[in-house]
């Protein structure tokens, strides 16, 4: 993934992969989203003042489709 996190946890669904990530030299929290059915490269979205179960329930949230990939709500 990214040369400056280190992976700590993955959820996964399908074609959807949210990994939990924590940066190396900062110390904060982020989650990396993908869709594989996709072709991008994904979403990394960080949150310095959250903390590790935080960004946990996110990639979780997003597996099950409650989050799109660039950290929005799904419309009905």
């Amino acid at each position: 993934m990214l040369n400056d996190c280190i992976e700590y946890s993955t959820y996964q669904d399908g074609t959807r992969t949210g990994t939990t990530v924590k940066h190396k030299d900062k110390g904060y929290w982020g989650v990396h989203l993908i869709d594989t059915a996709t072709s991008n490269s994904g979403f990394l979205m960080w949150h310095p003042t959250k903390s590790e179960s935080w960004v946990e329930d996110i990639a979780e949230n997003f597996c099950f489709g409650m989050i799109n990939q660039d950290g929005s709500i799904p419309n009905d």
